[in-house]
């Protein structure tokens, strides 16, 4: 009870000064740590500096937990809500039964700031979910009833690693509102949607725009080997040249590796117009054979008739 007292009235205290509201540090142990049952399980308010503060070498930074309310919350108009720093478990740690875990809310900065390196900044798991196929599953969730959209900002590269533990059973999976698939993209590359893909061909978009002779690129897809084969350990099949003669044939794309669907469709377009020209010119000359071939029948039944 005089510890609890004491904690108390450094949090004020410090609270007055805006400075840190609440303050730990361990060797071995959780630095703050804070358990309720009916409200939070670690508090503190600061104007100025940290809100909750904690640093440990072998337990958790900041540990809180609740049973009707939120077990960790800091609340700063100018610096971290909750921060905790760990070297060997969690930096913070807060758990709930009824409502968030941890809670962080700043004025003019990030409510919270994860930072691990160790190579994993957040870990998250322990839900049950309606989407996914166990009970360790990792939900973010805008609030229930909530019309804000959720954002994902990357500086640099956003990377999302599949399958991490190779059990090739790993999938990007996309729901609707009515908790239909309508987007799924497999730890193999392969992207199936529920509706179409369409990509960018706006002309105002694009620049050194040339005409190409469709002549020649029917020779070249004419010429082209084209394959049935399957991807390695995959037993689906497929039909289609082979990325390095298209790449050879056409020089289009990022490489002699892949090849872009729009290239693809350009070139089976423009050769679809060459033979379309091609039987054109064949129809003139099958009209004119044709007519030819009358005007000598005209001929040869006339010379009959003179001859009777």
């Amino acid at each position: 009870m005089k510890t609890l007292y004491l904690l108390f009235v450094v949090t004020m205290f410090n609270n007055l000064l805006g400075q840190t509201a609440i303050i730990g540090e361990s060797i071995n142990n959780n630095a703050v740590s804070g358990i309720s049952t009916g409200g939070y399980g670690v508090y503190g308010f600061s104007a100025e500096s940290n809100r909750v503060r904690g640093q440990s070498t072998g337990a958790s930074g900041v540990s809180g937990q609740s049973d009707n309310s939120v077990g960790v919350s800091g609340n700063s108009t100018s610096s971290y809500g909750v921060y905790g720093q760990s070297f060997s478990s969690q930096g913070v740690n807060g758990t709930s039964t009824s409502s968030y875990g941890v809670v962080g809310f700043s004025f003019q900065g990030p409510g919270a700031r994860f930072t691990g390196q160790g190579g994993i900044a957040i870990n998250l798991g322990g839900a049950d979910s309606q989407w996914g196929d166990g009970s360790d599953d990792c939900v973010i969730s805008t609030d229930a009833g909530s019309t804000g959209d959720m954002i994902l900002v990357a500086h640099d590269n956003f990377v999302i690693h599949l399958d991490d533990d190779n059990n090739s059973t790993s999938a990007l999976t996309v729901f609707n509102g009515a908790n239909n698939t309508i987007l799924t993209l497999n730890e193999a590359g392969n992207l199936s949607t529920a509706g179409t893909i369409n990509g960018s061909s706006d002309i105002n978009r694009k620049e050194n725009i040339t005409p190409v002779m469709t002549g020649d690129i029917l020779e070249k897809v004419a010429n082209m080997p084209i394959s049935e084969w399957q991807f390695k350990g995959e037993e689906i099949r497929h039909i289609g040249p082979m990325a390095q003669d298209f790449y050879t044939a056409f020089g289009l794309g990022q490489g002699e590796t892949t090849i872009a669907t729009v290239d693809a469709d350009g070139v089976a377009l423009a050769a679809i117009q060459a033979l379309k020209k091609e039987n054109d010119l064949l129809k003139e000359q099958l009209v004119e054979l044709q007519n030819r071939f009358k005007e000598i029948e005209t001929i040869v039944n006339e010379k009959n008739k003179s001859e009777k």
